[in-house]
């Protein structure tokens, strides 16, 4: 019994419970985006140790991270919303309206959260890929003649994953924690709503239910990564 909350006239589980399911699309939906950026240009990167290229993606990398996500996503707002009018500029519409109705509405803000989240991403791939292009059973698997393309990904980035995996993990941990000002910004009633609206009105019970749920959950992804680590072994 976490408590009722005094302006909801709901239990505080029950609050939570019909906002978290935004607040998990976006998640994932950035988390997937961030991924699709980040491991090919961290991949790149470290093939292309000490070049141009190198150096132009650790830059961009650092740009992405320099970037507030929130500045990111007015950017989004004004370029494909108002300009370009292909997305929505604000708004939220649950899953059981339609998968296309659904994703419209998350699109713009899962980008401006992974811009940051694959530019972490991106340079931790990096630097774990090289430390292990530099170990022997690599240069083991280009004497026996196999290609760059198989030796980057069925022995350089598989050996490389236990690192890479606490990276996302964190960042997984991270979106759904840190959301608070994206949702703000395009009006998704997600748990990051529901914290600012908990804090406003002084809802004590929802607070400390919405801290307690993230901080089950932020264990919750650390437990899943390490028993991912077997896997990636």
């Amino acid at each position: 019994d976490w408590g009722t909350s005094f302006f909801l006239n709901q239990s505080v589980l029950e609050a939570i419970g019909e906002h978290f399911a935004p607040t998990l699309s976006l998640a994932l939906l950035a988390q997937m985006f961030s991924l699709v950026l980040a491991l090919p240009m961290g991949m790149l990167a470290a093939y292309k140790r000490g070049t141009a290229v190198d150096l132009g993606l650790v830059s961009l990398s650092l740009l992405g991270i320099a970037i507030p996500g929130f500045l990111l996503g007015m950017f989004f707002m004004l370029f494909f919303g108002v300009f370009l009018k292909w997305l929505p500029v604000a708004g939220y519409a649950a899953l059981s309206a339609g998968l296309w109705s659904h994703l419209r509405y998350l699109l713009l803000p899962a980008l401006s959260l992974s811009v940051v989240q694959s530019a972490y991403i991106t340079r931790m791939t990096r630097s774990s890929v090289v430390d292990t292009l530099y170990h022997g059973y690599i240069r083991t698997a280009r004497a026996k003649g196999l290609g760059e393309r198989a030796v980057l990904l069925r022995h350089a980035l598989k050996n490389a994953a236990p690192t890479i995996l606490t990276v996302v993990g964190q960042s997984f941990g991270g979106l759904v924690t840190g959301t608070i000002v994206t949702e703000t910004l395009f009006n998704i009633p997600g748990l990051g709503r529901l914290t600012i609206n908990a804090v406003t009105r002084r809802d004590i019970f929802v607070i400390q239910g919405v801290v307690l749920f993230v901080t089950l959950l932020y264990v919750a992804v650390n437990l899943v990564v390490d028993i991912l680590y077997g896997l990636a072994d």
